[in-house]
């Protein structure tokens, strides 16, 4: 979800619809055929700070930590934010934001 989505502050830093992401790349729309939509099956938001919190996320999403994620991929499994390089909080798939990010 685009950080200027209906479901901001619940998102992404930057804008990711297609024609942003292809001028992020430098690649012109013109060398572009279908456009195919890709989902993240877990959702990831920015990792607490010490002695805060980060917000919560989707109605229909819960929060899971990385130790059970990787015991269900059977393989380890994390991830850190770019700057802080603090743990990501990861959630479960979202059925809503799937429905409104899509339509």
């Amino acid at each position: 979800m685009s950080i200027d989505s209906e479901h901001y502050p619940m998102t992404t830093s930057r804008c990711v619809n297609v024609g942003q992401t292809l001028a992020y790349l430098d690649v012109p729309p013109s060398i572009i055929g279908d456009v195919i939509g890709i989902a993240r099956s877990y959702i990831i938001r920015v990792g607490n700070v010490e002695g805060g919190y980060s917000g919560d996320t989707f109605y229909d999403s819960k929060e899971i930590s990385w130790e059970k994620l990787s015991a269900k991929l059977n393989r380890p499994t994390i991830e850190f934010t770019t700057v802080t390089k603090r743990k990501r909080r990861i959630f479960t798939f979202s059925k809503y934001l799937f429905q409104t990010g899509s339509s």
